[in-house]
């Protein structure tokens, strides 16, 4: 510095950490890098002192952002061309080395050893700040081998190393990694089990228990949500038994998973009906009580190619998730999420493709008459067409309840709920409504087929017919009945085949299907030349 100003020169010294503290090369890049503002930066840069004297310490910690500086005055005029220099480089073998990259700085004093004692101690706690976090990571955090990510034990979510990095630093983080006792899994080791013990067969059971602690309650207790819950199946059955029935069912489908935790439900439950009559309440209810495994999707969730969404999750509330445009488009993956259970491919942004066991349970809301195609024979789904609003009373009632603590008292009544007999393929009752919504979601040669050999179409006889007079018939119920589209006759004859063989009669005692009321045969010709054709 002093050679420097004797040609002149104005030097300024800032202030950086020990040498050690920081990796060498350690720039304005790497201050960004680890959160430091523009503002941060520009005051660090403006701290430069008008003397190569030491200046105050910046303190930088782990997890908060480095603070404001704390300098010495900044001169009136700053000064042009580089602010730092190496006066080593100068032939100043003495002089201390600018922004403490070269070596160890003296201070102002003749001996510096009181500076130098609380560098030293600076440093050290510096040290033990940097190795309380790796300890910290390594008893967090579990690296899965062949990804970017890490299992985050406290919070039980996969985190990439990268988010790490901006949570606790680059050195912390870069630390553990190096660490030879950092803790290492396969991406198959990842498990959502809930119920079983994963430890015990060397796996990571991303499944850590309900947070909700349930109550004892008997019916009376918890009467609002019964009374919610009948008026929603009031219309199911002009009987009286058979409302009970599927009360009943409705009951066991909920309170079973609950019971066992982890039992995957093969089946699932569709409401739908006018606004107002109270199924989000109700279901809204069931999913809480799952916790944070408990989910609302819609058709953004149903449509989006990566299905995260759909990890470790006990419980769905499918809100308006298809459009009648796409209703039988959409049809396939919401039956995926009925049907499948092992190995479910979990696809995310960025990330390796992993595969997991599906448990979560799955259920329909929809204000719409025709909320989802249901095939012929559905054996998957149970289906509750709701009323017209009730009694405002009554929803208030529910309200209160799960405002004072009701959600708990819900949770204990369901896992006292009686379930004998009942297990996750325990078939769903046949109600009117359902059977309405299966013909609603017929095609138009079933519809077609469905009305002639029951006698509606007045002027067209059930009687045998060829393929093309057939398929000329059907082509006039078209226009009549509004069908812009109507499919080729092949396509005709296939969809009307397969909608006969599905609705084939049933023997009462046996419960096999007979003969079709239809079929197709082909029959060979013969002509005056005896050819067949």
């Amino acid at each position: 510095a002093e050679i420097l100003r004797g040609h002149g020169c104005t030097v300024a010294l800032i202030d950086t950490a020990e040498p050690g503290t920081l990796p060498d090369g350690w720039d304005v890049a790497d201050a960004i890098a680890d959160g430091w503002t523009a503002d941060q930066v520009m005051a660090h840069i403006g701290s430069a002192s008008a003397e190569p004297a030491p200046a105050p310490k910046l303190a930088v910690t782990l997890t908060d952002e480095p603070p404001a500086r704390v300098s010495e005055p900044v001169p009136d005029e700053v000064p042009a061309g580089p602010q730092v220099v190496d006066a080593r480089r100068l032939g100043g073998g003495d002089a201390p080395p600018a922004g403490g990259k070269g070596g160890k700085r003296r201070s102002k004093g003749e001996d510096g050893a009181g500076d130098d004692a609380a560098e030293a101690e600076a440093k050290r706690r510096r040290e033990e700040r940097v190795l309380k976090a790796v300890n910290a990571l390594s008893d967090r955090y579990t690296l899965i081998y062949g990804t970017e990510q890490a299992w985050d034990h406290e919070q039980c979510m996969l985190i990439k190393v990268a988010h790490m990095r901006l949570a606790w630093g680059k050195d912390p983080v870069n630390i553990w990694l190096a660490r030879p006792s950092r803790r290492m899994r396969n991406l198959t080791d990842l498990v959502f089990w809930p119920g079983r013990d994963a430890e015990a067969v060397g796996k990571i059971n991303m499944f850590d228990g309900l947070e909700l602690q349930p109550v004892a309650a008997q019916a009376k207790d918890v009467q609002p949500m019964l009374d919610l819950l009948r008026h929603l199946c009031s219309i199911t059955s002009d009987d009286a038994d058979e409302v009970d029935g599927v009360i009943d069912w409705i009951l066991c489908w909920m309170a079973y998973p609950l019971q066992h935790i982890g039992a995957k439900m093969r089946t699932a439950v569709i409401m739908h009906g006018p606004q107002g009559s109270g199924k989000n309440l109700f279901w809204d209810a069931w999913r809480d009580l799952h916790g944070k495994y408990g989910k609302t999707i819609g058709q953004t969730e149903v449509e989006d190619k990566f299905n995260e969404w759909v990890s470790c999750k006990l419980a769905f509330v499918a809100n308006e998730v298809v459009s009648r445009a796409e209703m039988w488009h959409r049809k396939g993956p919401l039956k995926a999420l009925v049907t499948e259970a092992k190995d479910f491919p979990i696809r995310g942004m960025h990330t390796s493709t992993r595969w997991e066991d599906i448990v979560a349970n799955l259920v329909v809301l929809s204000n719409e008459r025709v909320p989802l195609a249901i095939d012929d024979g559905d054996r998957r789904h149970a289906v509750v067409f709701t009323p017209q609003a009730a009694d405002q009373s009554l929803y208030d009632q529910v309200a209160a309840f799960l405002a004072d603590g009701g959600l708990a008292k819900w949770l204990g009544y369901l896992q006292s709920y009686d379930t004998r007999g009942f297990g996750p393929h325990s078939k769903p009752p046949m109600t009117q409504h359902k059977d309405d919504l299966v013909r609603a979601g017929w095609r138009p040669p079933a519809r077609f087929a469905a009305e002639w050999l029951e006698g509606y179409i007045h002027d067209l006889p059930v009687r045998v017919c060829s393929g093309d007079q057939l398929y000329q018939a059907f082509s006039r119920w078209c226009q009549r009945s509004g069908e812009r589209w109507p499919p080729n006759r092949d396509t005709f004859t296939a969809e009307v085949n397969r909608w006969a063989d599905d609705n084939a009669p049933k023997d009462a005692i046996t419960g096999r299907r007979g003969q079709p009321l239809l079929s197709c045969k082909p029959v060979q010709h013969v002509d005056d030349t005896g050819k067949r054709k």
